[in-house]
């Protein structure tokens, strides 16, 4: 959010924001597809491993 309000401006960083927070928050489901993990967040959106936060990954695996 910070770069993209930085290189965008106010308005743009407002809406990442916004899609963040509607996104970012507890309630995600973390589960494996073809031994990669997916993340379905709240709103139903699916992220792919390469794109889910290194640490909830490494959480992941230590509680397996």
């Amino acid at each position: 959010m910070y770069r993209i309000t930085k290189y965008k401006g106010f308005k743009y960083g407002l809406k990442a924001f916004i899609k963040r927070y509607h996104s970012c928050r507890s309630g995600y489901f973390l589960f494996k597809v073809n031994n990669k993990w997916c993340l379905r967040t709240v709103n139903s959106y699916y992220i792919n491993q390469t794109d889910i936060a290194r640490h909830i990954l490494i959480e992941q695996e230590s509680d397996a």
